[in-house]
């Protein structure tokens, strides 16, 4: 899992950095690129992110809330 992160992470950095470079050195549609970049980010390596740091510990949060419900 991490190393498909890194390579997320690479790919959106890449695109982002095309797109900058060819929105102020060329003519062609930068935005596309950057719009794809930030797009990827947000939808796909942060969800992926947040299940690879929290995947285990979910089930820990839910025995430790259940815990207090129990207790009250």
């Amino acid at each position: 899992m991490k190393f498909v992160l890194r390579v997320l992470l690479l790919l959106i950095i890449g695109s982002v950095a095309i797109g900058y470079y060819t929105e102020n050195f060329t003519d062609t549609n930068g935005k596309l690129y950057i719009g794809i970049g930030v797009s990827l980010f947000a939808f796909v390596l942060m969800p992926l992110f947040v299940y690879h740091r929290y995947n285990n510990r979910i089930g820990e949060f839910i025995d430790r809330r259940m815990e207090k419900e129990e207790e009250e």
